[in-house]
């Protein structure tokens, strides 16, 4: 499995069409080509390919959800946690955080 994808955005891709690679993998047992619309291309072997290209999907779109978090907390576009969840229940219709 590569190490060397870089964006988040392919990564998402390929993970949003896993299922229909897992079939076509075990449909012919060969290889399948991931594309995206940008060009951007992997090559997967098998499942345990398949599977690794989600799990790297998943923890880099954590690890940039992290990032992003920590950007708004340093620059100070946070609210306290109680009173987020104030708003929300407010917004929704539900029952309000004591």
């Amino acid at each position: 499995m590569p190490g060397t994808i870089d964006a988040v955005a392919n990564l998402r891709f390929w993970r949003a069409h896993a299922r229909p690679a897992l079939a076509r993998l075990r449909e012919t047992g060969g290889a399948v080509v991931l594309a995206t619309d940008d060009g951007g291309t992997i090559t997967v072997h098998d499942e345990a390919e398949l599977r690794e290209l989600v799990a790297t999907a998943e923890r880099e779109e954590m690890i940039e959800f992290l990032r992003e978090a920590k950007a708004d907390a340093d620059a100070g576009r946070t609210v306290p946690a109680l009173e987020a969840l104030d708003a929300l229940a407010l917004e929704f219709g539900l029952e309000r955080v004591k």
